[in-house]
């Protein structure tokens, strides 16, 4: 939840820089200064330097492609098809009816939440899926990651090798920035708020539950979302959305 808190403060301040740069720009300026900020506490990866860096390109990429379509389509859609990453995980782990059971309640939350409407446009819908795909991979080796017992420490180097593997591509829309204390200043608390905070939290859950279990905890996310939208921007919730949440925390209930 404090996760969750962190990552959708960031998101509000995000989208007020859309306006002055490409949004695969602030996702690509968001992970290097997030990366920059957790250098301090960071270790070098050494022996696992092949997953630190399929975690770090993984991440990178999960971040491009949701900015991607979030530019091209409702984000309320774009969020119930990039939750098909960790329903998938969750789905797979394992077969027995109480799973079942708290992947079906935890996707129906999600839907009712975000209020997919998957008509947006065709390229929007395929972007949400590419981040799909990298969600579920960033559960799977995120999970790796923290079985090291330093996977805290590696989120910093993971960040900064899928900036370099990513930068051909991002670096020349990220331009205008050089020059602009405001952009660079906006993005690095960008980073902190969006990726260097929650993703750290995240491997600190990573160690201690299951992958599916951390899929279904992900449900909380939207959840929070519209609470933090209730009270802080008086987004007032539907009858629809206050289920959504109710099915969401029976979901994690279940998982316990």
């Amino acid at each position: 939840m404090v996760s969750a808190t962190s990552l959708y403060l960031g998101a509000a301040l995000a989208v007020t820089l859309f306006a002055e740069l490409p949004a695969v720009a602030v996702a690509w300026l968001r992970v290097l200064f997030a990366g920059l900020l957790l250098l301090p506490i960071s270790r070098l990866p050494r022996g696992n330097l092949g997953l630190v860096a399929a975690f770090g390109v993984t991440l990178t990429c999960m971040n491009l492609t949701f900015y991607k379509a979030i530019s091209l389509i409702p984000m309320g859609s774009a969020v119930a098809i990039e939750f098909l990453g960790p329903i998938t995980i969750a789905a797979l782990a394992q077969r027995s009816a109480k799973n079942t059971f708290a992947v079906v309640s935890v996707t129906v939350g999600v839907l009712l939440l975000a209020g997919a409407r998957p008509e947006g446009e065709v390229v929007g819908v395929l972007w949400a899926l590419a981040a799909a795909a990298c969600w579920g991979a960033y559960i799977a080796l995120g999970h790796r990651l923290a079985k090291t017992n330093h996977g805290g420490a590696l989120i910093g180097p993971a960040m900064l090798i899928g900036v370099i593997v990513t930068a051909p591509l991002c670096a020349p829309l990220a331009a205008p920035v050089v020059g602009s204390p405001y952009l660079i200043g906006a993005c690095a608390a960008v980073g902190l708020l969006s990726s260097a905070i929650p993703y750290s939290l995240e491997q600190w859950v990573f160690a201690r539950v299951t992958r599916d279990r951390f899929a279904i905890l992900l449900g909380l996310l939207p959840a929070c979302a519209a609470l933090l939208g209730l009270a802080i921007l008086d987004q007032q919730l539907r009858l629809t959305e206050w289920l959504g949440i109710a099915l969401v925390c029976i979901a994690v209930a279940f998982k316990r």
